[in-house]
């Protein structure tokens, strides 16, 4: 059984479909590059950093347009064996139900007056030349695609070609849908280590131990000095509530020593905007109060990166007993020959979430 079989340009340049096809699936995926380009922007203001955060998501889904329609088109092979053929070329077989047989055969005729092919299979060719029948079928699912791809803004093509372009969106997000979860997962990991502001405490407190700790607040030469030992967060909450039965307002304390060498399981973020004020939207260049974190060098796991940067985020002059001894003081007092204490580095990470 012979058929000739009539060819045509193919898809290509920059048009609706491609934007819609192609580059909207790799929007969607690098979605999450502008959180995390945006945090890491040198701008205090919001707007900028999600412009330029914006700017880097657009060139990444142009750049990478074509690897989400390679993406698709592998994967469109085992869908197709899957649903048992291109789906334009399976309705048009005798032996698809989609269509009653009447509508069937208009169908083929109209294909055949419109130059698709020189004309369709029976169904007696078709089940003995099933390869040969495919090819036409198939044949005459590429014509109609770029059919209606010249015609897209004639009716009634246009349909066709907007399904043509939600069909193509749905393959190629599918097909880097792997990519997208790896994508999202390595920038979460990033946000949760990087960036200004940024900031995690695990959602167990401390251990009951360390709540029975014994918290002091003192007035002293005009310093606001508040002294937590090893309490956790419902110590914490403890002092925000009784603070104004002492006269104390909240946030404005001058001197605060952190709870537990620092340990982030004593902490929230919610506790420390109370007590100590709302985040910074950027590194000070002038402190608000003074943190003292006492910790030992024989203790590797404290002080936390998280709650150093969270002290950091609130304008901590923040300083530790880690590697010296400190001291701070009020008012004159006598020469010894002593220097500043130095602040803790501001940590460009943090630990991991578990």
């Amino acid at each position: 059984m012979q058929f000739s079989l009539k060819g045509g340009a193919g898809i290509s340049g920059f048009d609706r479909y491609t934007l819609h096809a192609r580059v909207f699936p790799v929007t969607v995926v690098s979605f999450p590059l502008l959180l995390a380009v945006s945090a890491w922007i040198p701008f205090a203001q919001w707007p900028l950093r999600l412009a330029g955060g914006g700017f880097v998501m657009v060139i990444a889904a142009f750049a990478l347009a074509q690897l989400a329609r390679d993406a698709g088109k592998a994967l469109e092979a085992p869908l197709w064996k899957d649903w048992g053929g291109p789906p334009t070329a399976r309705m048009l077989r005798h032996s698809d139900p989609t269509f009653e047989p009447p509508v069937k055969a208009t169908i083929h005729s109209q294909l055949v007056r419109l130059s698709a092919c020189e004309r369709m299979p029976t169904s007696d060719e078709e089940k003995a030349d099933t390869e040969s029948a495919e090819a036409v079928y198939r044949l005459c699912g590429d014509w109609l695609r770029r059919k209606a791809l010249q015609l897209k803004n004639v009716s009634p093509f246009d349909v066709v070609h907007q399904e043509n372009v939600n069909y193509g969106y749905h393959r190629n997000i599918l097909g880097i849908a792997d990519a997208a979860g790896y994508v999202t997962e390595a920038v979460e990991k990033v946000l949760n280590k990087r960036g200004w502001g940024v900031e995690f405490f695990p959602p167990i407190g401390t251990s009951n131990e360390n709540e029975m700790s014994v918290t002091q607040f003192a007035y002293l030469n005009e310093k606001k000095i508040l002294l937590t030992a090893d309490t956790g967060r419902d110590g914490l909450q403890e002092i925000i509530d009784y603070a104004p039965y002492v006269g104390l307002q909240l946030p404005g304390i001058d001197k605060f020593q952190v709870p537990h060498h620092g340990g982030r399981h004593n902490v929230t973020s919610e506790l420390l905007d109370t007590i100590l004020g709302p985040k910074l939207d950027d590194k000070p260049t002038s402190f608000r109060f003074t943190a003292v974190i006492s910790a030992s060098d024989e203790d590797p796991d404290h002080p936390r990166k998280s709650v150093e940067r969270a002290l950091w985020h609130r304008g901590a002059y923040t300083l530790s007993t880690e590697h010296s001894h400190i001291r701070t003081y009020g008012g004159s007092a006598p020469g010894r020959g002593w220097g500043a204490a130095q602040p803790v580095a501001y940590p460009e990470e943090q630990e991991e979430w578990d």
